[in-house]
């Protein structure tokens, strides 16, 4: 939330302006009506402003609003870095002061429950283009009451005992308790949880530099980077970094230093002129640049998508022994050579056994199997069936001459076999 904020500047700087100017001066004549400290107040409606713009400024490239909430960052992760600490410490003060400025505690801790859980509201039913993660309102709130307890300990003390009227005890718990059944019944009925994001929360500082120095060199200078996320560690899966750019986005491999996929949202539609000629240079290019380990010896493939001018994909695959390898890299480029999208998968190349169906009686009992006719060749690819890599022969197969499915037949055993489903690496 903090970072969203932070790299879109401009756009808080004006909604604080706009929200402090609309605050302060009610919050100072209130005050002076009822015999406060006008000062006091308008600070404390400035440094509402202040927190209310940092956390529902809008972001760039905002989205329709999902009605999600993320969960899986813990607490000691979030307090480890500096977005989670700006987190826990943003509404300490104008809640203390809120407090001092009003002298009405329980009323005020009603505006609190209203106010600080209401910011991950509406990040997540309002398309602000931000992300409601419930490590957020954790620390929003732990930051919130704790600035509470300071104003009702200091009033208290200053009031001394007997100072607070009836009205206030009743009024403000009753404010309390309807503000926060309410904001605990919109939680529970309008909002899913969803596991496993974060906005940079469990990120290093080091990744973090990494992830926003590899996104600016990816998609060009002046790149302004909206939102890191970190997804979750699934089992041997490198640890993947999400981030979120004015200009596309991308997810990185944060356990060697690569990229995943990549899409970037300038350059769709773009048309240009150039031939396959230059469009594979370019594809090698930013191979050798992104990819070296990966792509070396290889030659890439293009593949126009559609009329000339418009994208094509350039694809890099590695066979062995006539098989294909898991391990492919596909860029989409626009026809003047920008990036549009990228995927990757870098599995090593697996030990097979040698393969004993011929392509001939692959094809036969792919046919015999679908009941279907055979649509083009088939060819050998590595898959993965019950986590054992194998040879299979891809058929497709089909009627009226168009491909409706490909059958998988095992070259060794020849059986008709499903692979598992794919896995990044």
């Amino acid at each position: 939330m903090i970072e969203a904020s932070v790299n879109a500047l401009p756009g808080v700087t004006a909604l604080f302006l706009v929200l402090a100017a609309l605050l302060a001066l009610p919050a100072a004549l209130w005050a002076r009506a009822r015999d406060r400290s006008p000062y006091l107040a308008a600070a404390t409606a400035v440094l509402f402003a202040g927190a209310l713009a940092v956390t529902l400024a809008p972001g760039h490239n905002a989205a329709p609003a999902e009605r999600v909430c993320a969960t899986g960052t813990s607490l000691h992760g979030a307090l480890q870095t500096v977005p989670g600490q700006l987190n826990a410490v943003i509404f300490a003060l104008p809640c203390l002061l809120l407090v001092l400025a009003t002298r009405r505690p329980l009323t005020s801790l009603g505006v609190v429950c209203l106010t600080v859980p209401g910011v991950e509201l509406a990040q997540a039913l309002l398309p602000l283009g931000r992300s409601c993660t419930f490590i957020d309102l954790t620390l929003n709130c732990l930051g919130a009451a704790a600035g509470w307890s300071a104003g009702a300990l200091l009033l208290g003390l200053r009031e001394r005992a007997g100072a607070f009227p009836r009205s206030e005890v009743v009024r403000g718990t009753a404010f309390t308790a309807c503000g926060a059944l309410a904001v605990l019944t919109l939680f529970q009925t309008a909002i899913t949880p969803v596991a496993g994001l974060s906005d940079g929360q469990d990120l290093t500082a080091s990744q973090l530099r990494w992830a926003r120095a590899t996104s600016t060199a990816l998609f060009g200078p002046g790149t302004r980077i909206n939102r890191i996320q970190q997804t979750p560690q699934l089992g041997d899966q490198p640890l993947r970094i999400a981030v979120y750019t004015d200009k596309g986005r991308t997810e990185l491999d944060w356990d060697h230093q690569r990229i995943f996929s990549a899409e970037s949202y300038d350059h769709q539609g773009t048309r240009g002129h150039w031939d396959d000629r230059r469009i594979r240079a370019r594809a090698e290019e930013f191979a050798a640049r992104w990819f070296p380990g990966q792509t070396r010896a290889l030659r890439p493939r293009v593949e126009r998508l559609g009329p000339v001018g418009g994208p094509t994909l350039v694809t890099y695959r590695r066979y062995r022994h006539g098989v294909l390898m898991p391990m492919r890299l596909d860029f989409t480029l626009t026809g003047g050579g920008d990036l549009m999208a990228l995927t990757t998968r870098f599995a090593p190349d697996p030990v097979l056994p040698a393969p004993r169906l011929s392509r001939t009686e692959a094809e036969r009992r792919a046919a015999r199997a679908s009941g279907s006719t055979v649509i083009g060749s088939g060819f050998l690819l590595a898959e993965q069936v019950h986590e054992q890599w194998r040879p299979l022969w891809l058929v497709n197969v089909g009627t009226r001459g168009k491909a409706e499915r490909a059958v998988r037949i095992d070259a060794v055993t020849g059986a008709l076999t499903t692979p598992d489903p794919p896995r990044d690496y």
